[in-house]
């Protein structure tokens, strides 16, 4: 004969992993929030360094070109 279901322990244990369960579920949940805000922080982060580095590469093009102009003129004196 089998024992009654509350005498094998099994809702005790059942009561233990459901508990678990919603532990692990909330965790993983504040770990995926916490991943949303560094992915958005990373792409304004990166969009900022676009940015920049499109003004530095704009304003060392700009510098050769009034350097070349320079040499050109003082060669044509």
């Amino acid at each position: 004969m089998a024992p009654p279901q509350n005498e094998n322990g099994w809702n005790e244990w059942q009561r233990h992993i459901l508990a678990e369960l919603k532990r692990m579920n909330e965790w993983l949940v504040s770990i995926q929030r916490r991943l949303d805000e560094v992915r958005l922080e990373t792409a304004k982060e990166i969009a900022v360094l676009k940015v920049k580095a499109g003004i530095w590469g704009a304003t060392a093009g700009a510098l050769v070109l009034l350097l070349s102009y320079l040499v050109s003129v003082v060669k044509g004196l």
